[in-house]
């Protein structure tokens, strides 16, 4: 038989199998650590626009001598203002300035609350595309109903004082693979944010 056949024939060495297996493990070791430190972007992100758009909101209560809150879900938030309807006080979504739209986290990442060192139970948002907390399709005494309803339930909220104090909180963001940084706030208006390792970011 000619040697060119015999080499065509002849297969794998160990060797070569052992060299293309660990070529595949590095591979797969590399695409695990990207999509982990993926993840770990994104919740870091959430997190520090929560602070932002917290403290953004409280200075602009400061600035405006206006009463404002921020209502927690399980997967985003949303961003309030104690407005005048008739005779009546009511909280309700800030619409005028898209900065404090309704806010949802990507899928995989929930939140976790505590008011006043009390645990909060959280509900869900509504998070379908082009839609704010409140349908857009429903009809102005539907949305104020929706309202009245929202109102009397006690959703959990932050309350963000024209004072500059708010309502002490613990917002712990948490990954489906377990991992989470935390937002605190205080009494006097402080916020800190803590990376998993309860150092300060």
């Amino acid at each position: 038989m000619p040697r060119s056949t015999r080499m065509c024939e002849r297969g794998f060495t160990l060797i070569e199998i052992m060299v293309v297996m660990l070529v595949i493990g590095i591979i797969m070791s590399l695409a695990t650590l990207s999509i982990n430190l993926n993840q770990s972007n994104i919740l870091e992100d959430e997190i520090k626009r929560m602070r932002s758009l917290t403290s953004m909101a409280s200075e602009e209560a400061i600035m405006q001598g206006d009463e404002m809150a921020v209502e927690m879900h399980s997967n985003g938030y949303q961003f309030l203002r104690l407005m005048q309807s008739g005779e009546q006080w009511q909280w309700t979504p800030v619409k005028e300035d898209k900065l404090f739209r309704p806010r949802c986290f990507p899928p995989g990442l929930d939140m976790k609350l505590e008011l006043e060192g009390e645990p909060a139970t959280l509900d869900r948002m509504s998070c379908d595309a082009g839609r704010d907390i409140l349908d857009k399709k429903e009809d102005s005494e539907d949305a104020t109903s929706k309202l009245k309803e929202d109102n009397e339930n006690e959703i959990p909220r932050i309350f963000l004082l024209s004072s500059g104090e708010l309502t002490p909180f613990i917002v712990t963001l948490v990954w489906e693979d377990g991992s989470e940084y935390k937002l605190s706030g205080e009494l006097t208006g402080e916020l800190e944010l803590l990376a998993p390792d309860d150092d300060e970011i």
